[in-house]
C-alpha cells in the first residue's frame, strides 16, 4: 500500500514527504494495523522533509499514537526541517501530541488557532470551549449568531466523545480561524471504539460503518436514549451545510463528506480501518444565521420552534451580568498579556465583538488586579476604541473600572492623546 510515494512504512519509520493532506489519513491507518499486527516497540515519524501539514489530518494522527502509546509503544518524531513547518508543528501542539516524552506543551496564546488540546472530563471539555470562544471574539468581527452556532455545535461533537467512544485517551480538539475565505474550522478526533460499536448497542443489526455513519447523523440517533438524545452530530451537519459549511465523519472503514450544495455527501468505503472517530466541520463566521430555524430542521423538534430561540452561549453565561443590565470583561482573567500593540487590538476586536452581541446594555471593563500594562497596549485597547465610537458613544457605554493609580493614568494619556487628534475634525 502506498500513499503516492509521498508518505511511505519500512523498518518501523514512516515517512512524510511534501504535505501531509486529509486523503493520506488510509495510508497512515493501514500503518497503524501494521504496527499492532507486528508488534514493534518502538515507532519513529519522521516528518524531516514535510512541508505543511492540517488540523484535519494531524489530529487523526494524533489520535492513533495515543492509543499506540496506551498499548506501551514507544513514538518518536522528527520535526520538519523547514524553520516555518517545525515552528508550526511546536505551535500547534502536534509535536507534543506525537512524542510528549520528546517535545513540551506550547504555551502559545495566538489568533486564529487553539493549539491542539487533549480532554478526558467535562471540566476539561469546558475549559476548552471557553479558550475556543475566546479566541474567535478576539480574532475576528463576527455576529453572534454563528459564534453561539460554533459552540453548540464543537460542544456537541466534543462531549460525544466522552460519552460514547469509550475511548481511554479521551479527545483531541483543535480550532482553526481563516480570514482569507472568512471561515471557521475545528477538529475531533477520538481513538476509541467508532460510530458501529457505539450504535450497536441499541441497533444490533448495523452491519457497516458507512449505515453506522448515516444514522448518527439522523435525529434522535443515539446509543442510549438516558445518556444522550442524539441531536449533535444532526444538527453540526444541518449548521454546517445550511451556512456555506462543510461536514465531514471517519470512522471505521467509511467516510462520508458533506459538503454545502450538494444533494448527498461524498462516500468513500473500503478504506483501512481508522480506530475512532474524526469529525471536521467547517463555517463560515461572518452573516448572522437563523440558528434556531436550522435546528429545528435538524431534529423536527418543538425544542427551537420558537423563531426567537438561540442557543444559551459564552457571552451569556461568561460575560453579561446576572441581571443582564451590564457586560463584564475582566481584564485579569485574559491570557494575551498587557504588554503588546497586537494584545490591546485583539481586546478591542474583543470588545467590539461583545458590545454587538449586546447592543443596550454598558461594556464594564474591569481592571481589578491589574498593575502595569504598556503605553501602546493602552492606546491600542482603549485610545482607538475611543476614537471608533467617538466621545459621546464611548463615555455612555464604556465604565472603566478598579483601576490601579498607573494604569489610570496611561488609559487616560491614551485617551487625551486620541482626542487631540480627532479634535480638529469637530471643529470644523
Amino acid at each position: 500500500m502506498a500513499a503516492d510515494g509521498r508518505i511511505t512504512y519500512e523498518r518501523s519509520v514512516l515517512k512524510f514527504e511534501g504535505a501531509y493532506r486529509p486523503q493520506d489519513i488510509n495510508y497512515v491507518s493501514w500503518v497503524v494495523e501494521t504496527v499492532l499486527l507486528a508488534k514493534p516497540t518502538v515507532l519513529t515519524l519522521d516528518f524531516s522533509d514535510c512541508t505543511a501539514a492540517f488540523p484535519n489530518s494531524m489530529l487523526p494522527l494524533i489520535a492513533s499514537m495515543a492509543k499506540l502509546r496506551l498499548m506501551e509503544y514507544t513514538i518518536y518524531a522528527v520535526l520538519p526541517k523547514n524553520s516555518n513547518t517545525k515552528e508550526w508543528f511546536n505551535r500547534n501542539n502536534w509535536a507534543h501530541y506525537l512524542s510528549p516524552f520528546q517535545y513540551s506543551p506550547s504555551d502559545d496564546v495566538s489568533d486564529r488557532h487553539l493549539a491542539v488540546k487533549q480532554y478526558t472530563t467535562i471540566e476539561e471539555h469546558s475549559s476548552i470551549l471557553k479558550d475556543i470562544i475566546d479566541i474567535i471574539l478576539r480574532t475576528v468581527e463576527s455576529p453572534r449568531s454563528p459564534i453561539a452556532a460554533l459552540q453548540w455545535a464543537i460542544s456537541e461533537v466534543m462531549d460525544n466523545v466522552i460519552m460514547h467512544s469509550n475511548s481511554n485517551a479521551g479527545g483531541f480538539v483543535q480550532l482553526a480561524i481563516f480570514q482569507n475565505t472568512k471561515k471557521m474550522a475545528f477538529c475531533v478526533a477520538d481513538s476509541g471504539q467508532g460510530i458501529l460499536a457505539s450504535l450497536r448497542e441499541s441497533y444490533k443489526a448495523l452491519q457497516s460503518d458507512k449505515t453506522a455513519i448515516e444514522m448518527a447523523v439522523r435525529a434522535g440517533v443515539t446509543r442510549n436514549n438516558d445518556i444522550g438524545q442524539g441531536n449533535g452530530l444532526s444538527g453540526s451537519l444541518h449548521l454546517a451545510l445550511q451556512t456555506g459549511g462543510r461536514f465531514g465523519i471517519i470512522s471505521g472503514k467509511a467516510e462520508l463528506l458533506w459538503q454545502y450544495r450538494e444533494a448527498e455527501p461524498i462516500v468513500f468505503l473500503d478504506k483501512q480501518r481508522f480506530y475512532g472517530t474524526v469529525v471536521d466541520f467547517q463555517m463560515p463566521y461572518d452573516a448572522e444565521i437563523d440558528v434556531a430555524g436550522i435546528l429545528n430542521a435538524s431534529t423536527n423538534s418543538p425544542t427551537f420552534s420558537n423563531a426567537d430561540y438561540r442557543p444559551v452561549d459564552m457571552i451569556e453565561t461568561g460575560y453579561l451580568s446576572d441581571d443582564g443590565k451590564s457586560i463584564r470583561l475582566r481584564l485579569a482573567d485574559e491570557t494575551i498579556g498587557f504588554g503588546t500593540r497586537l494584545g490591546g487590538e485583539q481586546m478591542r476586536r474583543k470588545c467590539r465583538n461583545l458590545m454587538n452581541a449586546e447592543p443596550d446594555v454598558p461594556m464594564i471593563l474591569d481592571w481589578n488586579g491589574i498593575q502595569v500594562i504598556a503605553s501602546s497596549y493602552a492606546d491600542e485597547f482603549v485610545g482607538k476604541m475611543f476614537v471608533e465610537m467617538g466621545p459621546i458613544s464611548f463615555m455612555s457605554r464604556i465604565r472603566n473600572v478598579n483601576m490601579m493609580p498607573f494604569v489610570k493614568t496611561l488609559l487616560d494619556k491614551a485617551i487625551m492623546q486620541r482626542m487631540r487628534q480627532i479634535m480638529p475634525r469637530f471643529e470644523e
